[in-house]
Parts: structure tokens; sequence; C-alpha cells
């Protein structure tokens, strides 16, 4: 799965002593501009504001927008920057034959389809069809993940499970460190929390950046 490029520059802002290193001087960091890039938009984001317990307010053109510290080492811009902030997603399913104008679900095994997830590209593959209680099920395969799913949700998009983007499973250890262009991050713990009457996965992780801990997704 390829993704977008997302990714913030902070080495310009402003550093104080923490411990034995440093962290960024948020409060000194207002009225700074830290150049971003989220998909295809490219720009400045303006520290307006530092408030108690890590939280600053970013503005981009005439928008603003109040957020803890971490959240911006994580990119979470998408309702900031973006004029449809609507979380994107959508299959291409061109490869799926025909019939009746409708897709052939019945022979549609072996057809590849291309999709877009919140950032993420990638292709899947339909490798086995079943009818249950007169309700058609594919069995799509990504990667080494393989799972079920009606054809009405795959139609609707419905594949965050499937390509791993909302997954029960833990990918990261305890004590791995996680560098990339968008995060210096240390998990401490792992964690199940129940929200909406659903049990959930979470990790509990250092930012090496902003040097405080936090509990993420």
């Amino acid at each position: 799965m390829d993704k977008l490029e997302r990714k913030v520059d902070l080495s310009k802002l402003p550093t104080k002593k923490y411990g034995i290193g440093t962290c960024i001087d948020w409060k000194k960091s207002v009225g700074y501009k830290i150049p971003f890039c989220y998909d295809n938009v490219r720009g400045d984001l303006t520290v307006k504001e530092h408030q108690k317990k890590n939280y600053i307010v970013l503005k981009y053109k005439n928008r603003e927008k109040r957020m803890r510290t971490c959240h911006l080492s994580e990119i979470k811009l998408r309702d900031l920057v973006l004029d449809n902030n609507k979380l994107i997603k959508k299959i291409d399913f061109t490869c799926v034959p025909k019939k009746y104008g409708r897709n052939d679900w019945l022979n549609s095994k072996g057809c590849i389809l291309p999709f877009y997830y919140d950032g993420m590209k990638g292709k899947m593959q339909i490798i086995d069809i079943k009818s249950i209680n007169k309700m058609t099920y594919l069995t799509i395969q990504y990667k080494n993940r393989i799972k079920d799913i009606r054809n009405i949700n795959l139609l609707n998009c419905k594949i965050a499970n499937i390509i791993g983007y909302h997954t029960g499973d833990y990918i990261f250890e305890k004590g791995e460190r996680i560098i990339d262009a968008n995060r210096d991050l240390t998990i401490i713990g792992q964690k199940r929390y129940k929200s909406s009457g659903i049990i959930r996965k979470a990790y509990q992780y250092h930012c090496n950046i902003c040097r405080i801990h936090r509990l993420g997704r």
C-alpha cells in the first residue's frame, strides 16, 4: 500500500532544554510558520496561540484549529487544510464484468480492484465468491490479509479492516521506536479500551519530539 506524502517541517521552531536533550518551545513558537504537505496540498501553517496542557492554535488560510502538539506531529490536519474534510475513499470497479449494466459479481473472481482510502492507495483482488442466504459475499485479498465482505459493503468502500486501516491486531511491540518523515515515537505499552460498545486497541507511546506520553490508536 502506498501512502501519499504527509509531513510537517518543525525544524525551524525554537527549542528549549528538556532533561539531557531538547524539545520544541511552543510558547516561543507563536507567530512561526510551519511548512507542510498533506496529500496534494502544500503550504504553511501559522502558530497563532499556545495554551496550557500542550495545546496550540494553528491557522491555515482563513481557518483555525485547536489541537494537541502531538497531533501536529501525527499530521492530523485533514479538517484544517482540506476544503472538503470528509474522509475520502473510493474503489475502481472497472475490472469487474458487467451484466445488464450492473457488476456481475459471480464472474468477478480474479478481478483487481485499485483503491484509495484516506491518503492510502493500493490494489485488492477478489479471490472467491459465495452466496449465503441469497446474499453475495466476496473473499478479498490484500497483501497477506484475506477477508470476506458483502458486495454492498464493498461498493460502499467499507474496507478499513481489509487494508489494515483499522485492525484489532497489534503491529508494534513495546520498546519499538517508530521514526519516519512524520513521527518519532517509542512504544511504551499496549492497551485495550471500550468505545461505543466495541473493544479497540491502542498504544501508549512517548513522543521523542514533544517529550510527552500519549495514548493513541
